[in-house]
């Protein structure tokens, strides 16, 4: 006898029912409804979201996957050799200081840069995909390294990493002025690329005394910096806002008030 899928399941379900009824426990169907997937939100519009992948952090989704890989493979290759593979001296020299930046997505660089109010490189924009291969390499040729150069080079090989959990820290810590506060103000600055540029973003405006506290994120296209305002700022510390971030080197525009 050949019976329907959906009159199976139904009989299935009423049996199931009418049996625990009785008992007054809840019904055990033979199948676990599917929950509809909520997808999460991006930082869009949140000062504390999560990292996304435009940051090409350890922590991004998929980073620390593609960056244990391309370790695996390259030390799974060195040891198949026996440890045959050496690099000549000047190729091997060079790898020691261009590998670390490069890993970093010239981390270091843009900090120089920032120092000189010259703006984002877009280093990491160009740089960041290519991170996981790059800390791959670098962390099997710092097998052989010594170890003050082995230090060295993860220090500025995940100098990114440090200089986001600074900010996190310094944005814990600067949760404070809320009963003097006049209002909440955003600008969205389309140079902001990279994790340094968060940085000199945040601490340049955090330079005002009307600025209580500042919040600085990612987005798909450049960033977007969140300003808490205290009670004596006025209309004028708006365009105070966007001019000293013109000078560190970043274009601004205001978009959001809220009071």
């Amino acid at each position: 006898m050949n019976v329907a899928p959906h009159m199976l399941c139904r009989s299935l379900t009423t049996g199931a029912v009418c049996a625990t009824r009785s008992r007054g426990t809840s019904p055990v169907l033979p199948f676990r409804p599917r929950r509809p997937r909520i997808k999460a939100a991006r930082n869009g519009g949140d000062a504390g979201g999560q990292v996304t992948s435009e940051y090409h952090l350890l922590w991004s989704p998929g980073f620390a996957w593609r960056t244990f890989g391309t370790f695996a493979f390259f030390l799974t290759l060195h040891l198949a050799h026996g440890h045959a593979i050496r690099w000549p001296r000047y190729a091997s020299s060079c790898w020691d200081v261009l590998g670390p930046l490069m890993a970093s997505a010239c981390c270091a660089l843009q900090l120089v840069m920032n120092l000189l109010n010259a703006g984002c490189a877009k280093f990491n924009t160009i740089l960041g995909p290519w991170r996981p291969f790059f800390l791959g390499c670098l962390l099997v040729t710092s097998l052989h390294s010594s170890p003050l150069l082995r230090c060295s080079q993860l220090f500025l090989a995940f100098l990114p990493e440090l200089l986001h959990l600074r900010s996190q820290r310094l944005r814990r810590k600067g949760r404070h002025g809320r009963s003097s506060q006049r209002g909440m103000l955003e600008l969205r600055v389309p140079g902001m690329g990279c994790v340094a540029c968060i940085d000199k973003v945040t601490t340049t405006l955090q330079t005002l005394p009307e600025v209580l506290h500042c919040d600085a994120w990612l987005e798909e296209e450049g960033g977007r910096a969140r300003v808490r305002l205290s009670a004596g700022a006025s209309t004028a510390t708006n365009e105070r806002l966007v001019r000293v971030l013109q000078s560190a080197g970043f274009q601004a525009e205001l978009e959001v008030t809220r009071g």
